[in-house]
């Protein structure tokens, strides 16, 4: 009786295996990759900035009113926060809890550098950003200014409080920065 319920569950099994496809292990089927896209993100008064990566907007209602939208860019060097700053923004420098400051000028005692984009000339500087819960820890973000007539645009190479990447590389910022075009 056991060998005839056998058959009667093997025989359909294995008359089902004649269609199937038969897999090389030697010759796998290479996985997708994902190769992120060039977009441009529109960042107001004309000024355009292309970038290979994602972006993520959102529109700000803080406290300072420095800023209608925000752009948080992921890329492969990491992720930057990017911002048209409204010609009445007053500095809000105070890089803590998820904020990283506004700046419409580079903080007084900081070391500043320039380099060039396609919309003129950039100010580089390296500012501290704090996390506090229990404890505080800090990392430091790259920023970079360009002003745009009466407007800034305010770009933060975010640096990760806990995470591994504590400081960023402002080469990587200044090459973000060459995809920059004002109308």
């Amino acid at each position: 009786m056991k060998r005839i319920l056998l058959l009667a569950v093997l025989v359909p099994l294995l008359a089902g295996c004649n269609n199937l496809a038969i897999v090389d292990v030697d010759d796998p089927t290479p996985e997708p990759s994902v190769t992120p896209s060039q977009f441009v993100v529109d960042l107001g008064a004309g000024v355009k900035l292309a970038v290979l990566g994602e972006d993520s907007t959102w529109s700000t209602s803080d406290e300072y009113g420095c800023a209608d939208d925000m752009h948080r860019l992921t890329t492969a060097t990491g992720d930057y926060q990017v911002t048209l700053l409204r010609s009445d923004c007053t500095s809000a420098p105070k890089a803590l809890n998820g904020f990283h400051g506004y700046f419409t000028a580079p903080p007084a005692g900081v070391e500043v550098a320039t380099a060039a984009t396609p919309i003129g000339p950039v100010l580089l500087f390296s500012n501290e950003y704090v996390e506090c819960t229990n404890s505080c820890n800090s990392a430091t973000d790259e920023v970079a200014l360009v002003a745009v007539g009466d407007r800034t645009v305010q770009v933060i190479a975010l640096a990760r409080v806990g995470g591994s990447v504590h400081t960023r590389d402002r080469a990587q910022l200044v090459a973000l920065l060459q995809g920059l075009t004002k109308a």
